[in-house]
Parts: C-alpha cells; structure tokens; sequence
C-alpha cells in the first residue's frame, strides 16, 4: 500500500511540474511570488510570538516558516527558470547574479586555499610517518621528500 501512495504522489508531481512549464514568463513570475507573499506574515506574526514572551515558540515558528519559504520557492524556481529567463530584465539580472556569486566564491576561496594547502601538506605528512610503521623498507624521511617532490 505504500508503493502506491509514493506512485500518486510522484504522479502529481510530475503532474504539477508539467502544469507549471506551461506558463508563460509573467504568470511564472506571479506564481513564484505567490509562496513568498503567503509566509511573509507568518514570519512577522513569529516576531510578534517572540516578543511577547514566547521567545523558543516564536523562534521555532520562524526557522520554521523560513524552511517552508526557502524549499517551496526553491523548488518553484527550478521548474520556472526557463521561463523566468524569457524576460530580458529577469535574464540579466540573472547573469549578474551568477557572475557576482562566483567572483565572491574565487575571492573567498583565495582566503581560504592557503590554510587548505598547509593542512593537505600535514596530512601527508603525517600519512607519509604512519606508513612507516604499515610498509616494510619505506622511511618516514624518504617519505615526506617524496611527497614534497609530488607538490613540486
């Protein structure tokens, strides 16, 4: 009985998806605002919870609601993409966005692939002084020069 309870609802949907590929860009854009529209207020009403003494209610209300905000409008813009990037304004705001994100990503990355670096050449290092104790013949000397001669 399971089975058929996981078949209707991958049914529906497949259903829904392919109801929602058949609008065009604007009513894709309405339909994407539609969830965002709907659990705003409920975010104001669990800052409303919280501040009136309910503090643990009020915020799990609202990690809750930004949840349910994030996975359906997510997963909306998933299937309405193509048609969202039909809009000129839509589709370079898009490419901004995308080019935005990955130049803070190299930036970010750039800060961070020193320390990546020192703690890969540490684990080698230390993998290189283990496999003296589990390989016979190898030292640990020879070892790290020739795990300093692979970086190189």
């Amino acid at each position: 009985m399971e089975k058929f309870g996981c078949v209707l609802s991958m049914l529906f949907c497949r259903a829904l998806r392919q109801r929602l590929e058949r609008f065009g860009p604007y009513p894709s854009l309405l339909i994407l605002a539609i969830p965002i529209a709907v659990v705003e207020p409920f975010k104001l009403v669990a800052v409303l919870i919280a501040g009136g003494g309910h503090f643990l209610t009020g915020l799990v209300f609202l990690i809750f609601a930004y949840v349910v905000s994030l996975v359906v409008t997510e997963r909306l813009f998933i299937v309405l993409k193509p048609k969202l990037l039909m809009l000129p304004w839509f589709a370079k705001s898009w490419w901004w966005f995308v080019a935005l994100r990955r130049r803070a990503l190299r930036w970010l990355r750039s800060f961070l692939m020193p320390a990546g670096k020192f703690l890969s050449s540490s684990y080698l290092l230390a993998r290189a002084y283990a496999r003296k104790f589990t390989v016979s013949g190898v030292s640990p000397l020879a070892a790290q020069e020739r795990t300093f001669k692979n970086r190189r």
